[in-house]
């Protein structure tokens, strides 16, 4: 059995996954936030209009092609897109039992707060009530996410003076 060396394609098939995934997660360059903000259904729009023909490209190479990195990166972007949005909350457990790291948090996590809180909005939607309770779960009494004016949420404890 011979093992042959990743061809080129490949790396640029795994280049072009990272950078995807580091769009999504650590949101979008600080210079371009604002914009951002406003424009954040478009953002998003973008990012699914990318990963969508590339899952698809993905499920061509396994099954017509049956390549075995394809296979491995599609196990990873499955993993990866579940256990995303699953890790919120021990992020914010561990936050708030340091009593530091709320502005990464928030950061971080960009991508879910876009799409779960409508701050226009005099009601919460589904999809904010269940992140606000699971976020809330078992953090520390008065960590909340709170509205900073400038477009986003941010996770950190309205009785803790900011340093900032």
């Amino acid at each position: 059995m011979k093992i042959s060396k990743p061809s080129t394609d490949f790396w640029v098939t795994v280049c072009a996954v990272c950078l995807v995934y580091l769009l999504i997660l650590v949101g979008v360059v600080q210079r371009a936030f604002h914009f951002v903000v406003q424009h954040k259904n478009i953002v998003l729009t973008i990012l699914a209009i990318v990963y969508v023909p590339l899952v698809v490209w993905l499920g061509v190479r396994i099954v017509n092609l049956r390549e075995r990195w394809a296979k491995r990166l599609a196990v990873f972007l499955v993993v990866a897109t579940v256990l995303y949005p699953l890790s919120i909350g021990p992020a914010c457990w561990i936050s708030s039992h340091a009593n530091t790291g709320g502005e990464v948090v928030s950061v971080v996590y960009l991508p879910i707060l876009w799409i779960a809180f409508d701050f226009t909005q005099l009601t919460r939607p589904p999809a904010q009530e269940a992140l606000l309770h699971y976020t809330q779960f078992v953090a520390v009494e008065g960590w909340d996410w709170i509205y900073d004016g400038r477009g986003r949420p941010i996770w950190r404890n309205p009785d803790v003076k900011p340093y900032w």
